[in-house]
């Protein structure tokens, strides 16, 4: 399954300098001055936190998604609100780190809460992705796949 966001898209919502401010605990980006000296993908331990508030933003969706059995759907490609979804979580995440030091700004605060309330709306079916849900028989799901006849079946195997 291809991630949701990258870096990259983090950066275009919010600007390298407040993701830095809530991610670089060594300071190994920023001068003393708090200028940056480095870039994000420079510093892997930079690059380890943003991945780990993408990845939790990520599993929050998918658990949302399951409910729809919305994510064999998108695993070809992201639906742009996916994207959307994933950047406000994973920047809400990102700036979770520091609360304790740095106040959350409100507007992060409420385009966390909208999006929580767009998945619940994602769950119960009100909201759509643009993507089929998996098809389902009776309750269970049903794999469908092309290819050849088993080789192995209860009539071949009836006499092992």
């Amino acid at each position: 399954m291809p991630n949701y966001a990258t870096h990259a898209n983090l950066v275009e919502r919010v600007g390298a300098v407040i993701l830095i401010q809530c991610t670089d605990d060594e300071q190994a980006v920023t001068d003393e001055d708090g200028g940056i000296v480095a870039a994000i993908v420079d510093n892997a331990a930079v690059g380890t936190r943003l991945d780990a508030a993408i990845d939790d933003a990520e599993q929050m969706i998918n658990a949302y998604l399951r409910k729809q059995k919305l994510l064999t759907g998108i695993a070809a490609s992201v639906p742009p609100l996916v994207k959307w979804l994933t950047c406000t979580l994973g920047i809400y995440n990102v700036h979770e780190r520091r609360a304790s030091t740095l106040e959350i700004p409100p507007d992060v605060r409420r385009r966390k809460d909208d999006a929580m309330k767009m998945l619940e709306q994602i769950a119960k079916g009100l909201i759509t992705l643009g993507v089929e849900p998996v098809p389902t028989k009776g309750g269970q799901v049903v794999a469908e796949a092309d290819g050849p006849d088993r080789t192995y079946t209860v009539d071949t195997l009836a006499d092992f």
